[in-house]
């Protein structure tokens, strides 16, 4: 018997839009965390590209908000507000 290949395209085509834009918000989220050096040894920190990752996230998490409901919600919030936290601590803290 063959062992079936996972496809990342076959996944996205059988799962709903809200399921997808959930998606792209924790990706975005792990983008920002590497570009605020917040993954040791992955990455370079890139304060702009976190910047532009969060906010896309924030934007999606926004679009979410009718869409989702209860803790799952929540989760995509407290991710992007702590994003947004970490990110205005990276401004501030002393060059490397």
């Amino acid at each position: 018997m063959e062992e079936e290949e996972f496809s990342p395209v076959a996944a996205l085509e059988a799962s709903p839009a809200t399921e997808v834009v959930v998606w792209c918000v924790m990706l975005l989220a792990h983008q920002a965390r590497l570009h605020l050096g917040l993954i040791p040894g992955k990455g370079q920190k890139d304060l702009e590209q976190a910047r532009f990752a969060i906010d896309a996230a924030g934007a999606l998490v926004d679009l979410l908000q009718h869409r989702i409901h209860g803790d799952r919600l929540s989760e995509l919030l407290m991710h992007v507000a702590d994003l947004r936290l970490r990110y205005v601590e990276a401004l501030k803290a002393p060059p490397d």
